[in-house]
């Protein structure tokens, strides 16, 4: 073989290990990620939980979401509760959906 072909050989066997350490990697971290946000889920759901048997109201902007959802503007719910509670679109749209419940 000449030098190209062992250069190119040696380049792609190094390509590869660092490919299959980077899946490694974020597999594991992916899978934490994963045990993470179902952590958070279940301590929400305890937290909600608790607020119901105490009848705690929750946060101040949930009266506003109240009267947009029956103003039938859930597109503006949604918005209000990205900005307002720092949640992502997935996340918002199920708190507005939770909400309506």
């Amino acid at each position: 073989m000449d030098s190209i072909a062992i250069l190119l050989s040696l380049f792609f066997l190094a390509f590869m290990v660092f490919m299959t350490f980077l899946m490694v990697n974020v597999g594991s971290n992916g899978k934490r990620l994963i045990k993470l946000e179902k952590k958070l889920e279940a301590m929400q759901e305890v937290l909600n939980q608790a607020a119901e048997k105490w009848q705690l109201s929750g946060p101040p902007i949930n009266d506003q979401l109240q009267k947009l959802l029956k103003e039938g503007k859930e597109v503006e719910a949604v918005r209000m509760a990205m900005k307002g509670l720092g949640l992502s679109l997935e996340e918002a749209k199920k708190y507005i959906d939770d909400f309506k419940k």
